[in-house]
């Protein structure tokens, strides 16, 4: 339990950004490790994990998964130049989008911000390009994997408000994924979108329970929140 002491000093951490940003990435960290050692215990051994909108990398999911292929995936420009934290293991970048079909979209380039979606004036900024990219889908991208077809796999999706079509893109592998991490919107961020509850219910109806909600937000009612959903057909305990 707390002190007052050390509620005290977390509060006045909490009022710097880069403070923030550190208690942010440890309980990442933490909770990385918490799906990870949940899934060892349950003796469901990931052999490979998709982390779709990859951008400079998701460290704390690598670190959760020291001995796992790691395919990372990013539509923008920067490509694999990009990224600034890599797996330790083995892994291959591929420097498309994913969505419900294959083909070619247009993308906003906004940095860390950069979406499929247009924005609405929730979290409206300066559109830096608008360019083509390349579409895949997470059926194929599994396909490709070089492992066991029987073997577990993991994602972890952030576009931006685009996750919904992501998971479009997944049914005849839907048997071989463990689990899915998924950034979803709380606010109305992008136009066109989906809603919080929409994506919960398509993602109940696709056989992927909400197991837990993660991620630090110590100031305002958080925009987004990252969802971890479990198969029910790999985790009996989540089947109704």
């Amino acid at each position: 339990m707390m002190t007052p002491k050390d509620q005290s000093h977390l509060f006045s951490m909490l009022k710097s950004p880069k403070n923030r940003r550190e208690i942010r990435k440890f309980f990442k960290a933490q909770e990385y490790t918490r799906i990870g050692n949940y899934l060892r215990d349950k003796k469901v051994l990931i052999s490979a994990i998709i982390d779709v909108g990859v951008r400079q990398g998701t460290l704390e999911l690598y670190k959760a998964f020291p001995d796992t292929f790691f395919i990372l995936i990013d539509p923008q420009d920067s490509g694999e130049a990009g990224i600034k934290r890599r797996p330790k293991s083995s892994y291959v970048f591929r420097n498309v989008a994913l969505g419900s079909k294959e083909g070619t979209l247009m993308l906003d380039e906004m940095n860390a911000k950069s979406s499929l979606l247009q924005r609405t004036e929730l979290t409206a900024g300066t559109v830096l390009r608008q360019y083509e990219v390349k579409v895949s889908t997470l059926n194929k991208e599994i396909d490709a994997l070089p492992v066991n077809r029987k073997d577990p796999v993991g994602i972890k999706i952030d576009t931006e408000g685009y996750e919904f079509e992501v998971v479009e893109g997944l049914n005849c592998n839907l048997s071989r994924v463990a689990f899915i991490v998924a950034e979803v919107s709380l606010k109305k961020r992008f136009e066109s979108s989906h809603s919080f509850a929409e994506f919960i219910n398509y993602m109940d109806y696709k056989g992927f329970s909400l197991a837990d909600l993660l991620g630090f937000h110590p100031n305002n009612l958080p925009s987004w929140q990252d969802c971890l959903f479990l198969n029910q057909n790999f985790f009996h305990d989540y089947r109704f």
